[in-house]
């Protein structure tokens, strides 16, 4: 006989009818009739075992280079600080490139990637063309498929941009909208003449592989307000690239901060009404559920120095820097790869399901926020393996409304009463049942698969 698992439900009362969450199944239905909330099961009976039980299957190496800690940029809201002229030594390269071969051929994987990062990557194009060459010698011996990313301002020359178009599976450029909003928060030596060739390079990437391009626009107290008119301006000038949008990282007495609950509830009201909304996505919400925000433990992000950190957002110069403090979990030394796995196997407790599981366990919504990013908790003064995010309120609200969405409802429920039924009855009721009962349904996990 088959098994069975118990997962609970989470109800909401809205005029439109009751809303139903099966966060463990990643599904949610809609009943139109009010009257039915005393036959919704608090719990369902499911064949299926709770999302994010089975061991994770990592099917790709992937390293992150900081090939310089240079930039030709000074934009106000830089998390890395004053910047160094460091640049990684071709030594250091070879070692990293070799050993993402070596280990993907040891796994048996037949994919690898890589990121090139910075400070700003196109700064030391001699690097480039050693890495290009390097990881397209190793990719033939090993017949590993290799792709390549970039992040970019994007200030360089346009024959440049061309040889990026060409080596490269994957451009972002970081671009905070129109001239007037971009230049309020991102500085270079000659603004209006440095925004056209960006701007120039961008649409050389459109109009020759738009496939391979993606923008990434901050957003601070600034921009906060403009989110609509950022987004009217990719949609024009760049109709069908995806736009994601992240929310600046500072501390509350800075000029630039503000509150991510704020900050949620302006960015969905400003998507919905986007017609291109499907391609809108911010760094903050997961629109895939996940017991884990980002993969802390098994990334590979490589210093100048050869420290290898699970995360690239750190303050460059500071010795000081929490990020430094807490995430580097390995070093490349003598051509080879340390590991610190006491370190890496404390990062994988920052899970929604284990070190986050006390505080979030009962919400709705802990599969679409993962107990949240870990560095912005650092920066706040929390604790990433125990506390709960300080946003908790933007993201139920966010995740109620993603799912109307979905649902195909057009329905906002007002941002300050949102609550939900905990104890409707003591029913149980088995998943066929229930899909059978509601009026909308929709499977998350199921239209991924699609």
């Amino acid at each position: 006989m088959k098994s069975l698992y118990l997962h609970k439900t989470y109800t909401f009362n809205f005029s439109i009818g009751s809303l139903v969450f099966i966060p463990t199944l990643a599904k949610y239905y809609l009943f139109k009739d009010k009257n039915m909330i005393k036959n919704i099961p608090s719990q369902v009976y499911s064949p299926k075992k709770a999302i994010f039980t089975r061991k994770k299957d990592f099917k790709m190496e992937k390293r992150v280079l900081f090939i310089t800690e240079d930039c030709n940029f000074n934009c106000v809201y830089c998390y890395e600080g004053e910047k160094s002229k460091k640049h990684m030594d071709n030594g250091l390269i070879k070692d990293v490139i070799i050993d993402l071969f070596s280990k993907a051929n040891a796994k048996n994987l037949d994919r690898v990637s890589f990121s090139l990062f910075g400070g700003e990557p196109t700064l030391d194009f001699e690097k480039l063309h050693y890495i290009i060459g390097l990881s397209k010698k190793l990719a033939n011996q090993y017949d590993i498929t290799c792709n390549r990313s970039i992040v970019t301002n994007a200030l360089l020359d346009s024959s440049d941009m061309d040889y990026l178009i060409d080596k490269f599976d994957n451009i972002f450029i970081s671009l905070d909208g129109p001239f007037e909003i971009n230049s309020l928060q991102r500085y270079s030596s000659n603004k209006q003449e440095d925004y056209k060739q960006i701007f120039s390079n961008a649409k050389q990437v459109y109009n020759q592989a738009p496939n391979k391009l993606q923008f990434k626009a901050t957003i601070t107290s600034k921009t906060i307000d403009k989110l609509e008119e950022i987004m009217k301006f990719f949609n024009s000038e760049f109709p069908l690239i995806p736009q994601l949008y992240q929310p600046c990282m500072v501390e509350k007495d800075n000029e630039l901060y503000i509150d991510f609950n704020n900050y949620l509830e302006k960015f969905f009201l400003a998507r919905s009404k986007n017609p291109l909304k499907k391609l809108v996505t911010t760094s903050l919400f997961k629109h895939v559920p996940s017991d884990v925000f980002c993969n802390l433990p098994y990334r590979r992000v490589v210093l100048p120095t050869g420290d290898v950190l699970g995360c690239h957002r750190l303050s460059i110069k500071d010795e000081n820097d929490a990020v430094k403090d807490n995430f580097v979990i390995g070093k490349y030394q003598h051509g080879k790869l340390t590991i610190d796995k006491e370190k890496v196997n404390k990062l994988k407790k920052i899970n929604i399901n284990k070190g986050l599981a006390e505080q979030c366990s009962d919400c709705f919504a802990r599969f679409h926020c993962a107990g949240g990013c870990a560095t912005i908790k650092l920066n706040q003064n929390l604790n990433p393996y125990q506390d709960p995010i300080h946003y908790c309120q933007g993201i139920k609200w966010f995740t109620v409304c993603m799912i109307l969405e979905k649902l195909g409802i057009d329905f906002k429920p007002e941002f300050k009463d949102l609550a939900v039924i905990q104890e409707h009855n003591d029913k149980r009721m088995k998943e066929l049942e229930l899909d059978k009962a509601a009026d909308f349904k929709y499977d998350l996990i199921e239209r991924r698969k699609q």
